[in-house]
């Protein structure tokens, strides 16, 4: 197979920086509306009840006044004080891309369903596992203000769930790429957009101080909640 040039890998990048921004910024989104509302049902007592239309109109303002352009920005690869506060676009497009080539060469372009299949499976066991820990640290240590003082224990504790996550929606995505769409950027992008709800559910994962393996649970999302704090 043809080897992949700097122009395909740099599609790739920006084809998953532009699904990571709308990712981030949606999952913003979905934690502020709710607590918009609470706030709408705790004031109709005092003055006259506002329409649907009014209260959606002010929370997406409000949503948009308050939304945290930093670690959206972080998501989607701007360089924050370090080189490896990156992801969106500076990880996980080319490497996706890469992998997906990778596998390609040396099981075969074939895209009989036998080795559809094993691609894709071969694609969770070996990419899926340093590409979500590799998330979460990089989550851990430069999207959450203030930083984690151990990014490394926040790995240990969300990555058996994400990644349990992932095997639900991961191989048959994968299996259908590589079953039925073209090699190269086709494939990045069918990916990136089958997996918007995924990387949405990243961003609040990333962005959790949650315990997910145990302990006290406090704030889902420190950056955007402590603006919200009723």
């Amino acid at each position: 197979m043809a080897t992949l040039s700097i122009r395909q890998l740099i599609a790739a990048s920006s084809i998953s920086g532009a699904f990571f921004f709308v990712g981030d910024l949606a999952n913003q989104i979905s934690s502020m509306l709710p607590l918009r509302e609470s706030n709408a049902v705790g004031e109709q007592h005092s003055q006259k009840p506002k329409s649907v239309r009014q209260r959606w109109t002010e929370s997406y303002l409000q949503v948009f006044d308050r939304w945290d352009r930093d670690r959206t920005l972080k998501m989607v690869g701007q360089a924050h004080l370090t080189v490896t506060a990156m992801f969106g676009f500076g990880v996980n497009g080319w490497t996706s891309l890469c992998s997906l080539h990778l596998l390609d060469t040396v099981v075969g372009p074939s895209k009989t369903f036998g080795l559809a299949a094993t691609k894709a499976i071969l694609n969770q066991v070996l990419y899926s596992p340093p590409y979500l820990a590799s998330f979460l640290y990089f989550s851990a240590a430069h999207v959450r203000q203030p930083p984690d003082a151990d990014p490394w224990a926040t790995v240990a504790d969300k990555f058996p769930t994400v990644y349990a996550s992932a095997w639900a929606l991961w191989p048959a995505v994968n299996l259908v790429s590589f079953r039925y769409i073209p090699a190269g950027i086709p494939r990045v992008a069918f990916a990136n957009a089958m997996g918007l709800g995924w990387t949405v559910y990243l961003a609040h994962v990333g962005s959790s101080t949650r315990r997910f393996g145990g302990g006290d649970r406090v704030q889902r999302m420190d950056s955007v909640d402590n603006d919200f704090a009723l």
